[in-house]
């Protein structure tokens, strides 16, 4: 059997995919949901199909691209049968995170979408005539609550610390904790009045007068 009959006969043994899963997403003019078929419903849609067919696919990544807040992978998947034939299907996908899961993402993006077009795989069918739609509830946004006087006198001793940093602004925010940390600490705690706004400004401006100085 060739490697492209046994295409064929996993997508004869899979069926369609429905979008059966929801998801909502939080906006400024309300939330909204959606339908979605994630990896998990193609994996197990795809794995009793691929061992009654003899199928094997392997990933191999041949390209990383480290993009904002994420990861761009080129992965060749070699889909192979018993008789020794192989194919080679290449697809991109995308991952973001902000944690350690982009590259996870990517690979589950691009494994999805390689599946869905290298074997056809359908989605449900929908009969739109007897099928309701119902938006999601919207909920209005919710306004930004006014500064308190406390966060508007440590706002004041945060930008005063600033003015005073250098590098990236990565790092000068780092340099700006720490001293904001520092003369708090000086001072036994965050100001109470303008009074003691005061006198730790002249602190900070005192801290780096002294660091010019021969």
């Amino acid at each position: 059997m060739t490697i492209h009959q046994s295409i064929l006969k996993v997508s004869a043994a899979i069926g369609a995919i429905g979008k059966d899963k929801r998801a909502e997403i939080a906006t400024q003019k309300g939330t909204y949901s959606y339908q979605f078929r994630g990896i998990d419903d193609v994996l197990d849609a795809l794995h009793p199909a691929l061992i009654e067919c003899g199928v094997t696919i392997t990933p191999q990544v041949t390209d990383v691209l480290v993009i904002t807040d994420g990861v761009l992978l080129t992965v060749d998947y070699v889909i192979g049968n018993t008789a020794g034939e192989t194919i080679v299907a290449t697809f991109v996908g995308e991952g973001r995170d902000r944690g350690d899961k982009a590259a996870q993402k990517a690979q589950s993006n691009a494994y999805k979408y390689m599946a869905f077009q290298t074997f056809c795989i359908p989605v449900a069918t929908i009969d739109s005539d007897n099928t309701q739609y119902e938006p999601a509830e919207e909920k209005p946004a919710e306004e930004p609550k006014p500064m308190t006087q406390a966060e508007k006198r440590m706002r004041k001793v945060k930008i005063a610390a600033w003015e005073h940093t250098t590098g990236t602004d990565d790092e000068k925010v780092v340099e700006t904790k720490q001293i904001v940390a520092q003369v708090v600490a000086k001072f036994g705690g965050e100001p109470k009045n303008q009074t003691e706004v005061e006198a730790i400004l002249a602190a900070i401006k005192e801290m780096f007068t002294e660091d010019e100085q021969p």
